[in-house]
């Protein structure tokens, strides 16, 4: 049975720093400056209540802070599936 989640915002700026360091700077989608991932950027431009708000920061339902984490996370170095690129031409690499 797979716990109830809730989207997760950092409470505040300590907090933020620290799911930053633990997620986003380790993970292999966000490795390249050309094409960084647009979830953080969305964090900080949505509401956690508006649709736009990214669906890959969780926290477990109840008591705070529920195991806060990134559900695109993938450990740079490890093998992962490749996301479906918009880009049409295939002779072009594909958005991380």
């Amino acid at each position: 049975m797979t716990a109830a989640t809730k989207p997760y915002r950092p409470s505040n700026g300590s907090e933020g720093e620290w799911f930053q360091s633990e997620f986003c700077e380790k993970c292999e989608r966000d490795r390249y400056e050309s094409k960084p991932c647009r979830i953080l950027g969305r964090t900080m431009a949505f509401d956690i209540d508006d649709k736009q708000y990214p669906r890959e920061w969780v926290r477990d339902a109840g008591e705070w802070p529920g195991n806060p984490r990134c559900t695109a996370f993938v450990e740079r170095g490890a093998q992962h599936k490749e996301r479906p690129s918009i880009i049409r031409d295939k002779r072009q690499e594909p958005l991380l």
